[in-house]
């Protein structure tokens, strides 16, 4: 076997494969993130509102028995 070959074995071993990505995909891959990112950020504010919601109807004390429970 001629160093060539061993050195492109190596190397194919050790690099990654490189895969050509299609603009058009990754275009849809950072709008899914996107929108994934959005969603999260999403439920995040409606679980802070629904807990300030907690502490005003229902005062403190619910609010450290439920923080307790967690």
């Amino acid at each position: 076997m001629s160093s060539h070959k061993l050195n492109n074995l190596l190397r194919s071993i050790i690099e990654p494969p490189r895969v050509l990505v299609n603009p058009i995909q990754l275009e849809l891959l950072w709008f899914l993130v996107y929108i994934f990112n959005n969603c999260v950020i999403l439920v995040q504010r409606i679980f802070i509102l629904i807990v300030v919601q907690i502490v005003v109807f229902c005062g403190k004390p619910f609010l450290l028995l439920i923080v307790c429970r967690l």
